[in-house]
């Protein structure tokens, strides 16, 4: 069996990862969950670790400070391949990026080399 690892880089999600978490995990029984922390001084950093302390598909790694997204998602690369990934998806907590994508991604890249997820592919629609 595949070993799929969502990372979801987090700064001040206190309130989000607690609707996404469980919603990434219930796509698939091979998902599991990277979060990445940068060091969030709301406490989401503690709630990740509270997570992964109630679920073994929960992983979390702390990063020293805000650091942006683009080097989080780069460490949740790394570190997804350190736990033994065959395949790293990357989202947003922000729900952004819908976990009910993630079926669909899952069985394109049985398939494929690489598979992409848009929220652009059909035009786009700016609210507010």
């Amino acid at each position: 069996m595949s070993r799929v690892i969502v990372a979801i880089p987090t700064y001040n999600e206190i309130e989000n990862l607690p609707l996404i978490a469980p919603k990434v995990l219930a796509q698939d029984p091979r998902i599991e969950l990277l979060i990445v922390d940068d060091s969030s001084p709301d406490g989401t950093g503690k709630l990740a670790d509270d997570l992964a302390r109630q679920n073994p598909r929960v992983h979390v790694l702390h990063r020293e400070a805000k650091q942006g997204l683009g080097p989080a998602y780069r460490a949740g690369l790394r570190r997804a391949l350190e736990l033994g990934a065959d395949f790293v998806i990357q989202m947003d907590a922000d729900f952004s990026h819908p976990p009910e994508t993630l079926p669909t991604l899952l069985a394109e890249i049985e398939t494929q080399d690489v598979v992409l997820g848009s929220r652009y592919l059909n035009g786009i629609t700016v609210v507010n």
